[in-house]
């Protein structure tokens, strides 16, 4: 999902993930020369993602956030959509999305959108699947949006492999991990180790953070 060198904090994390494979050899090397082994397959359940103080002005109205899982031949699909956050001037400094348990492995990555450029810029892109578009249309339709016209919006929505992360129509900024390396019961990211927020320090509070809870 990504092309170039190492551009972004997600990149910088997995350069430390290999640096950890090879340092559990006491030499600081796989024995024999060969390449670090991938890491053995675990699972967590992903419980919530919180933003702390996260924006320096006022955040869209309407935030919605994704969880992506890679897949085996390239790009990554949405397991799973939040309930849309609504936010005001008031409410902005502390915004909650509840993930469902939703069960991951390997490489994961939470996006988090502007819902309403989201729905705008879809119609006619090539971003996401069936399943996740109507996803989409019934988020909206519990918020009093008419599910026909949103299914209409979403109708040429379909997968697209090629894109870069954080490409997606909307899409705010985003993260990637490997459940591997996951610690204790918490996964803590200031913005400036957030990819695309760390660009924008005028709209990004470089203190503030996004917390993800799992189990």
């Amino acid at each position: 999902e990504a092309r170039g060198g190492v551009e972004t904090p997600s990149q910088v994390r997995y350069l430390h993930y290999v640096a950890h494979l090879c340092s559990l050899d006491a030499a600081g090397a796989v024995p024999g020369g060969r390449m670090p082994q991938l890491p053995p397959e675990c699972e967590v359940r992903l419980e919530e993602l919180e933003l702390h103080q996260t924006w320096v002005g006022r955040s869209p109205s309407e935030l919605i956030a994704a969880v992506h899982s890679r897949e085996p031949l390239g790009g990554s699909r949405v397991l799973f959509w939040s309930e849309i956050a609504l936010c005001s001037q008031e409410s902005n400094s502390h915004v909650r999305f509840k993930l469902g348990g939703t069960l991951v492995t390997g490489d994961v990555r939470i996006s988090i959108f502007d819902l309403k450029k989201l729905v705008k810029r879809a119609s006619g892109s090539d971003f996401f699947q069936s399943a996740e578009r109507a996803q989409l249309a019934t988020l909206r339709a519990s918020f009093g949006i008419d599910p026909e016209s949103n299914k209409r919006l979403l109708s040429k929505i379909a997968d697209r492999p090629t894109c870069l992360a954080g490409e997606e129509p909307g899409c705010l900024f985003t993260f990637m991990f490997h459940v591997y390396f996951l610690a204790d019961r918490q996964l803590r990211l200031p913005m400036s180790k957030v990819d695309k927020a760390c660009k924008k320090p005028k709209v990004y509070n470089p203190n503030g953070e996004v917390v993800l809870s799992y189990f």
